[in-house]
């Protein structure tokens, strides 16, 4: 399965963050500890990784698999995407100075900070390649 369109996957994005969250309060509640923080990590880092496998972009083919660190199709979404991460971790930052349970905040903002560097070190790649393959290009057209 390949998820082209953006409202698609927007919806994917939005309907897993609502569904991820409800599943994380219904256990916190239902077996509160170290285990279900640990759940509650792992499970809000699968919609990132499917993601991450199943969106294509328009000019991607759609049925080999992606390098391991390539998370979109150009690079330009990987920096939009690694800066909301970005500003995700600032907003966690804001709420523990606000008085919220410093702990759960800290988890949630180291998380995001790691989904957001593997997306700008995706966006980084994915630019140095592009460049090069434009001066190969450029190069061999200098030829006679």
């Amino acid at each position: 399965m390949r998820i082209l369109r953006l409202r698609w996957k927007v919806l994917f994005l939005v309907a897993s963050w609502i569904v991820v969250y409800l599943i994380v309060q219904l256990a916190t509640r239902l077996v509160p500890g170290v285990g279900t923080v640990i759940f509650g990590m792992v499970l809000n880092v699968i919609p990132w990784i499917v993601a991450v496998r199943v969106f294509r972009g328009g000019n991607e083919e759609v049925e080999p698999p992606r390098a391991w660190w390539r998370a979109t199709a150009k690079p330009e979404a990987g920096f939009v995407i690694g800066g909301l991460c970005l500003a995700f971790v600032l907003i966690y930052g804001f709420q523990v100075v606000g008085g919220h349970d410093s702990a759960a905040v800290a988890r949630a903002a180291v998380l995001y900070l790691i989904v957001g560097a593997y997306f700008f070190q995706s966006s980084v790649r994915l630019a140095s390649r592009s460049r090069r393959s434009r001066t190969d290009v450029a190069s061999n057209s200098d030829a006679p």
